[in-house]
């Protein structure tokens, strides 16, 4: 089964997290110097700014609390994404976890 058309979902769970997405050289080689309109979108929802920085000089940071959830689909699929942040003490206060933190469920 080819699963280069199948979305992968990240869903947060715990403390808020700032994530960096990055351009890949991909890409930029199709002639996109911006992230993606999806891309876009999730940043403005989630207060993201787009800023210099990565491989292609374009990064995406968001803000990602207990309970969001980001899809990377279409060309959003080849992002390069990783944790930039996590912000202590800022998970509900009715999620009881036995250590701050956060558990991030990636489903591909």
């Amino acid at each position: 089964m080819d699963t280069a058309d199948v979305p992968v979902v990240l869903i947060n769970i715990g403390d808020s997290v700032k994530i960096s997405y990055t351009l890949t050289q991909s890409l930029d080689q199709q002639g996109t110097n911006t992230p993606t309109s999806s891309s876009k979108l999730a940043a403005s929802k989630a207060g993201g700014a787009i800023g210099a920085g990565g491989p292609s000089g374009r990064q995406l940071l968001v803000t990602v609390k207990s309970g969001d959830a980001l899809v990377f689909g279409n060309k959003c699929r080849d992002l390069f994404h990783g944790v930039a942040e996590v912000m202590p003490n800022t998970r509900p206060t009715a999620l009881e976890m036995a250590a701050p933190g956060r558990l991030a469920v990636v489903l591909k």
